[in-house]
């Protein structure tokens, strides 16, 4: 690959990455706002998962090109390395997403979503994520 190629292909990751994270937090605001019935838990439920999706997007797709060109016989601490990008940026934003939904499930199931326990379990879901998979690969 020449050194132009890889840089539009990483300019294509990052613009999949902000493409997708405006979908999630779209989604989200949409859901905390019709179904929780609060503008500002879907604002906070939005910018986690639309942050997170683009942090974990690109490193994602990074990912899965470099298993889709690795040999079978290549662990799959080696083939995160090979892919390159920040690996643990990229797990924390999938923490961040799953924090996300973490704070949708936290809210439907009180009367009134808290948006100081919203963001302590999305927090914590980012940060377990990304430990675990500090210490997985």
């Amino acid at each position: 690959m020449t050194t132009n190629g890889t840089e539009l292909e990483d300019r294509t990751r990052r613009l999949v990455g902000i493409g997708v994270g405006i979908l999630t937090a779209a989604t989200f605001a949409v859901l905390g706002v019709v179904v929780l019935e609060s503008i500002f838990y879907g604002v906070l439920m939005a910018s986690f998962s639309g942050g997170g999706s683009v942090l974990a997007v690109p490193w994602r797709l990074r990912l899965s090109a470099a298993q889709a060109s690795a040999d079978e016989r290549v662990s799959f601490s080696e083939t995160v390395a090979r892919a390159g990008g920040n690996a643990q940026q990229g797990l924390f934003g999938v923490g961040l997403v799953l924090g996300a939904a973490a704070m949708f499930t936290l809210a439907l199931g009180g009367t009134n979503p808290s948006p100081t326990l919203g963001i302590t379990v999305g927090i914590s879901s980012a940060v377990l994520v990304a430990y675990i998979g500090a210490v997985i690969l």
